[in-house]
């Protein structure tokens, strides 16, 4: 798909399809033609060409977990002749998902992906440029997914097995899950294992830290599933986008095949400011807001106080047996220990949504030391 987004590669995509068919419409002050074929089976991909048989632009879709069918577009300038009349476009500039051009909170998977401009000579036809696929590239299939569940406390389980993991946390009637990453196929086997381990009880809740959409890819699921989504208020307006029905035309997941009736009308949300409880006779989660925080706004904390646990992603990883930390904390890092200290809380163990378990006491001696 790559290639096929360059001005070469759909030029050469363009003319091997035998689906091609062409629009004109004016843009840019000019008259341009727009030629469009399906590549590898459901990828429309559209090429814009000038009156001086320049392509300009090249786009297409691709499935997002979060966006579902994801807008790609790459505009290409400054074409300069680097020999026999070859054109090679100087600047490339790439953006994914749409730009409204205010900056108003989206879902956009950034609206400039990326920049690159080309100051070097280009060269043509370059001897042995091909390169040979490495077989454990072309032979490489796609890894069952593993969800290794692990006991931290009592009716507590980190679900791990992959690069991010989710905390299950069992109530007398029901199950609150904190992060809902990746994508469907990794919630739905979290899911089936949450019900495995702890049957009869449904998931009422996801508590989801933050907006990046490594964190957010699967939350759709749980939503599908019935759970209500706990999030900070300023994340609300991002994911009602994010849970909003429409068709997913490229991978479509169930939440898109099976749109929950309660979405429409709100009640799939509890946002918070600066704390919220879930809680019943047999435990309490405290979910906080994480101040002064540069990394993401919006992120929260999750803080079981009978457990003394604290599930938190992305502000530190604790290093596991036989590892050891950086020399000095960064600013995430300083970020989560003020936190703590400011709202009292008092922790004995950190649950990360990457890595393993480990002391919030050598945490707060590796801080403290560098401060």
């Amino acid at each position: 798909m790559e290639i096929y987004l360059t001005p070469h590669g759909f030029l050469k995509g363009a003319m091997a399809a035998d689906d091609v068919m062409a629009v004109e419409r004016n843009e840019y002050g000019g008259r341009v033609t727009v030629v469009s074929f399906v590549a590898l089976d459901k990828y429309r991909i559209n090429g814009t060409i000038t009156e001086d048989n320049i392509i300009e632009r090249v786009q297409s879709w691709m499935p997002n977990p979060v966006v579902g069918d994801m807008y790609y577009e790459t505009v290409y300038t400054n074409y300069q002749d680097v020999g026999g009349g070859m054109m090679f476009p100087m600047n490339w500039h790439q953006h994914q998902d749409f730009d409204d051009g205010a900056h108003a909170p989206n879902v956009s998977g950034g609206d400039h992906t990326f920049q690159l401009s080309t100051i070097d000579d280009v060269e043509v036809n370059v001897a042995d440029a091909a390169l040979d696929v490495p077989d454990a590239a072309r032979n490489a299939t796609v890894p069952p997914m593993r969800v290794e569940a692990e006991e931290v406390a009592e009716g507590v389980w980190l679900m791990a097995g992959g690069s991010h993991h989710s905390v299950a946390v069992e109530f007398e009637d029901e199950v609150a899950v904190i992060e809902a990453p990746l994508n469907e196929d990794r919630s739905l086997a979290v899911i089936d294992e949450i019900m495995r381990r702890i049957p009869g009880k449904e998931i009422r809740w996801v508590v989801t830290t933050h907006h990046h959409w490594d964190h957010l890819g699967g939350m759709r699921a749980y939503v599908h599933e019935g759970a209500t989504v706990v999030t900070h208020q300023g994340n609300f307006g991002y994911y009602q986008e994010v849970l909003r029905a429409r068709p997913w035309l490229l991978e479509p997941d169930r939440f898109s095949l099976f749109p929950p009736e309660e979405w429409s009308e709100g009640y799939i949300f509890e946002t918070l400011r600066e704390k919220y409880i879930l809680g019943d006779t047999t435990r309490l989660v405290e979910i906080h807001h994480v101040q002064g925080l540069a990394h993401a706004a919006g992120m929260v904390m999750a803080y079981l106080p009978n457990e003394k646990i604290l599930v938190q992603a992305d502000l530190f990883t604790p290093p596991g047996p036989g590892g050891s930390l950086p020399a000095s904390p960064n600013a995430s890092a300083r970020t989560l220990y003020s936190n703590v200290q400011r709202l009292g809380l008092d922790v004995e163990t950190i649950v990360p949504i990457h890595g393993v378990p480990g002391p919030w006491s050598q945490f707060a001696e590796w801080v403290e030391a560098a401060q």
